[in-house]
């Protein structure tokens, strides 16, 4: 599901886009832990039975199973240029590939905006990243692990014990779990960063909410634990929409589904620390949970070094080939009307896909990745012919012949998205 999902992430036309659909992916997966207490509602309220509850809910997760398999298309598909054309004829044998090598080639040359895989596994961008994000998820997981026992040993318990099902025990227990689905509220805000805001400014406020979540959980006063409901929502969203984000953006896709699944190893190795920590909490703070928190928030505090030697080596490799950081440049606040492109002086908007659509954006985008000296501003008139009539007076961009009286014809080859003109 993670995959099918952040492969539509994939598919966006631009870098602003694709951030904006991995924080979609990213809320609606927080936002399905909603059902969880609605289904605790069935259950305890609606005398709907737990194996009935787990056989409907198995059959809906191997439906969605089968749906990721079908709505992937087996060939690269020009997701700009063409519409999906559903096929749902799979006893067909036209429908399912020929050969396994039939599968392999459907992968896409290395493109030269992104780093070899074996250089992005050297890289301090890569492993720098992975471990902020291990780090981030550590607190998350040791969090869900702990926090009723934290929340019961400041008094939350059962108001009502001739009633078991009276919501009025473990009011704050009921509470946390409602506001962990909730955190899709914080999709404005979230959006507005990823957009807006660089990945070092991101990460570095995500780091300072996760450091006052983490500071407040070892607080012994049960009411602040409502305000940690809040930071948690929030923290999550900002470090899975960012995390996938950057992924993608700063290594391209290509090796996205390796390197997210290299991430996540390291960070479900570092989540087995939470059992030592939970071992101290019970045999030698004698149960107080929050005080294992201190330890987890100076490893919050630790990841910091990651948004702070990024930047300095962006801006070390940026002067030293004459150019602006990639990363931070992919950040820059876009002209609502006009839509800035450049990044970094290179247009990643469109680095893994194939393309006939003929719209203005994609046009100055392609031809802007072959010649960076070439203006779109100057054409002040966006339309498909003002653009083919630029390109006709101007040298810039391609070598036409100018005897000819006709509006040359744009066609594009293959997976270097390279423009040829005829």
């Amino acid at each position: 599901l993670h995959l099918t999902s952040f492969h539509v992430t994939n598919l966006q036309k631009d870098a602003a886009e694709k951030r904006k659909a991995s924080l979609a992916v990213s809320a609606g997966f927080g936002a399905g832990s909603l059902l969880l207490p609605v289904l605790q509602v069935i259950n305890q309220y609606g005398g709907v039975s737990l194996q009935t509850i787990c056989a409907v809910y198995s059959s809906v997760a191997i439906l969605l199973t089968i749906n990721s398999f079908f709505v992937q298309p087996w060939r690269a598909w020009n997701a700009l240029g063409s519409d999906a054309t559903p096929n749902f004829k799979f006893l067909h044998k036209s429908w399912w590939p020929n050969t396994v090598m039939e599968l392999t080639a459907i992968k896409r040359k290395n493109s030269a905006k992104f780093p070899q895989l074996n250089e992005v596994l050297r890289s301090f961008a890569f492993w720098g990243e992975c471990f902020w994000f291990s780090s981030q998820l550590f607190l998350l997981t040791y969090y869900l692990s702990t926090i009723n026992q934290i929340l019961f040993a400041l008094g939350d318990a059962s108001a009502n014990t001739a009633d078991v099902d009276s919501l009025y025990n473990n009011m704050f227990t009921r509470a946390c779990v409602f506001f962990n689905g909730f955190g899709w509220l914080w999709s404005p805000f979230v959006g507005y960063l990823m957009v807006r805001r660089s990945i070092y400014f991101r990460v570095y406020l995500e780091i300072i909410m996760a450091l006052a979540m983490s500071l407040m959980l070892t607080v012994p006063i049960i009411e602040v634990q409502v305000v940690v409901f809040l930071i948690q929502a929030l923290v999550r969203l900002q470090l899975f929409s960012n995390h996938f984000a950057y992924l993608g953006e700063r290594f391209g896709f290509r090796h996205f589904g390796l390197l997210n699944g290299i991430s996540s190893l390291v960070a479900g190795a570092v989540g087995l620390l939470g059992y030592f920590l939970q071992i101290y909490s019970l045999f030698v703070a004698n149960g107080n949970y929050g005080l294992s928190y201190f330890f987890v928030s100076g490893f919050v505090l630790s990841s910091c070094i990651f948004p702070f030697v990024l930047r300095r080596k962006d801006r070390a490799e940026s002067e030293g080939d004459g150019t602006e950081a990639l990363v931070d440049d992919s950040d820059r606040e876009r002209n609502e009307e006009g839509g800035d492109k450049e990044l970094g002086g290179k247009i990643t908007d469109h680095d893994d896909v194939l393309t006939t659509d003929s719209s203005y954006d994609v046009f100055v985008g392609l031809l802007y990745s072959i010649d960076p000296s070439y203006d779109a501003c100057s054409v002040k008139d966006s339309s498909y012919e003002a653009f083919l009539e630029y390109l006709y007076s101007s040298s810039r961009g391609a070598k036409l012949d100018q005897k000819e009286t006709t509006i040359p014809e744009i066609t594009f080859t293959d997976d270097e998205a390279q423009v040829e003109i005829i």
